[in-house]
């Protein structure tokens, strides 16, 4: 079977130690908006008997590792962590007060769960055929937390490609910087390196309230989002543990996006990706302060969700060079990274 090469988790890092930092608020009842959409998950699998997940709230199945199971299972945790930040239901904590509440964007919404990680976390399964898979199955958002330094593209480019040419946003966690050598990992590295609009690319960052604190080690993001001291469910324990990375922000992100398009939908409004990923990258908050590089377009959380789903409901774009100069220059960048990008693909064609 082909496997990524050298591939890793991109984020299972604990870290305890570090004070918690959260958003001011839940998402609340306007996730609901999410009915009838599909989100995947492609990963190490999942805890199916977490009181995160409800009952029939996983519609699809399949395992691509060597050893398939025919039943969900998640004997690593990072998969079971990263579905419970796209639609887990948020009934627990990790601790008392607000701060530990667990939190998601769309809780309950139907999930899609593609194993590819094995019991060690070691990428077994084909990932091409993990996202073609969930694309069958009808996938709306897909969401993918697993990276790998390669020199060169490696089994999955193209089908991202495919995704979006089918009309699902694939969502990818970007690299926690130190951990990935300071170097973009596949498949964020296909924003990077390749086509720029086969991915929505996600960043970490630290929170307190509903303004950044920090922006951690990310590599060449589209966005940044909550993924520092993240409550997640705990696999096989039905508990919750904090975690840190930007396997955790992208699929808060990547829930983001499945009820955004659900509130677009139930409006009259439908999204193709790449006007939900301008829907969703428009509102960003920009910091002036902070490089592109590191950043991107900006953060997003609880205010810009709000943004998002006043948009989605009117079919329209946030203007997102109102917040000055700083937000006109790092939109400048983006386009003309995109632009170069697409001229540098189109005449080295093994690039993509």
């Amino acid at each position: 079977m082909r496997r990524l090469l050298a591939a890793t988790l991109v984020a299972v890092m604990l870290t305890a130690a570090l004070p918690i930092m959260t958003s001011a608020t839940a998402p609340g009842a306007a996730a609901a908006a999410h009915n009838g959409l599909k989100i995947a998950i492609i990963d190490t699998g999942i805890d199916a008997t977490h009181q995160e997940f409800g009952p029939g709230q996983i519609v699809a199945w399949k395992d691509f590792t060597d050893v398939p199971s025919a039943t969900p299972v998640d004997n690593h945790g990072h998969g079971t962590a990263t579905a419970s930040l796209a639609a887990g239901l948020n009934v627990g904590a990790c601790g008392g007060g607000p701060d530990r509440q667990k939190k998601s964007f769309a809780p309950g919404a139907d999930l899609i769960i593609g194993r590819v990680g094995d019991d060690n976390g070691d990428i077994e399964g084909d990932l091409d055929d993990a996202i073609d898979w969930a694309v069958s199955e009808g996938a709306d958002v897909i969401s993918v937390s697993i990276g790998s330094i390669a020199p060169l593209p490696v089994d999955g480019s193209q089908a991202f490609d495919r995704a979006r040419a089918a009309g699902v946003l694939t969502v990818v966690a970007a690299g926690n910087g130190a951990g990935n050598l300071g170097l973009v990992p596949f498949p964020s590295w296909l924003a990077f390196y390749g086509n720029e609009r086969a991915n929505l690319v996600v960043g970490t960052a630290t929170w307190q309230g509903s303004a950044p604190a920090s922006i951690s080690g990310n590599s060449d993001p589209d966005l940044v989002s909550w993924g520092v001291n993240q409550c997640v469910a705990l696999t096989n324990t039905n508990s919750y543990e904090i975690g840190t990375g930007t396997s955790y922000a992208a699929p808060m992100v990547a829930g983001m996006a499945l009820t955004v398009l659900g509130e677009a939908r139930a409006n009259g409004h439908d999204l193709a990706p790449a006007e939900l990923e301008r829907l969703i990258s428009f509102s960003a908050t920009n910091i002036p302060t902070v490089s592109y590089h590191r950043e991107g377009l900006g953060y997003v959380l609880d205010n810009e969700f709000a943004t998002m789903m006043a948009h989605a409901a009117a079919g329209t774009l946030p203007d997102y060079t109102a917040q000055g100069t700083h937000a006109e220059i790092d939109l400048a960048f983006h386009d003309f990274k995109e632009a170069w990008l697409q001229r540098i693909t189109t005449s080295i064609p093994f690039l993509v």
